[in-house]
C-alpha cells in the first residue's frame, strides 16, 4: 500500500467522521458511494492479474471487435 491508497482510506475515513457528526442522509449516500468505491479499488488492486477475471461488458466488447474483424475481412475478400 502506497502513500496515495494511504491518502485515499484516511480521507474516506474523515468523511465518514464528518458524515457520522453531520447525520444529514445526503451526505451519507454520498459517502457510502464512495466507500463502496474505494473498497472495489483495493479489492481490484489487491486481486492478481492472473485471476483477475474480464468484466461481461469486456467479454461483450472482444466478441464485438473480433466480429467486426471478421466481416471486414469477410468483405475484402
Amino acid at each position: 500500500m502506497n502513500l496515495k491508497d494511504m491518502f485515499l482510506l484516511s480521507a474516506v475515513g474523515i468523511a465518514l467522521l464528518i458524515g457520522f457528526l453531520a447525520n444529514n442522509l445526503l451526505l451519507w449516500l454520498c459517502i457510502g458511494a464512495g466507500a463502496g468505491w474505494v473498497l472495489d479499488y483495493f479489492v481490484t488492486k489487491l486481486r492478481p492479474e492472473k485471476e483477475a477475471k474480464p468484466s461481461v461488458l469486456q467479454q461483450r466488447l472482444e466478441a464485438d471487435r473480433a466480429a467486426q474483424k471478421a466481416s471486414k475481412e469477410k468483405k475484402a475478400v
